[in-house]
């Protein structure tokens, strides 16, 4: 009836040439590539002492729920300078727009992730006298890369995004906090 035809409108209005059938595919990714980094993330942190751990567990909902929507509502906003690839209607804006609120983001979880085992454990964060150390460092300017790599995937890819992204940049990002 008229609820069914209300329904269909909005997932029409909200899928792209990818899906096709009865089932709607990248809504299915999207909950897969937010869920599978947080499901596989206790098998890559530091037994749960690490101050990147957070980052780790929330690397999907970050790449895919922050930085993919703000490179899709800015880059439609603002965007001016299209990326020069065939078949691409993305914009260098959007991708710099998606790669900052997603560092935004991973900045927090650290931030977020290191109070929470300073009060929990009653001692100083998990990087103690670490945090000025090349280790540490290291790991943030991998995080970064990470990012930044992670938007311009996004921006090239002909994959569905939604299921990519997430599990790239949750593999780049143990990389990145484990050397």
């Amino acid at each position: 009836g008229a609820i069914s035809r209300v329904l269909q409108s909005f997932v029409d209005e909200h899928t792209d040439e990818r899906d096709g059938g009865v089932v709607v595919l990248t809504h299915i990714y999207l909950l897969l590539g937010c869920a599978v980094p947080s499901l596989l993330s206790p098998y890559a942190t530091q037994e749960g002492k690490g101050a990147f751990d957070l980052l780790l567990a929330l690397s999907g909902v970050l790449i895919v729920g922050v930085g993919d929507t703000a490179a899709s509502v800015y880059g439609s906003m603002r965007g001016r300078t299209r990326w020069h690839v065939s078949a691409c209607h993305k914009t260098l804006e959007g991708s710099a727009a998606g790669a900052v609120s997603t560092l935004i983001g991973a900045g927090a979880a650290v931030y977020m992730s290191t109070c929470y085992q300073t009060i929990t454990h009653h001692n100083p964060p998990p990087m103690g006298d670490r945090v000025a150390t090349a280790e540490y460092v290291w790991a943030c300017i991998g995080v970064g890369v990470a990012t930044i790599a992670a938007s311009l995937l996004e921006a090239f890819t002909q994959q569905i995004d939604n299921l990519v992204l997430p599990l790239w940049y949750f593999t780049m990002l143990c990389a990145a906090t484990h050397m």
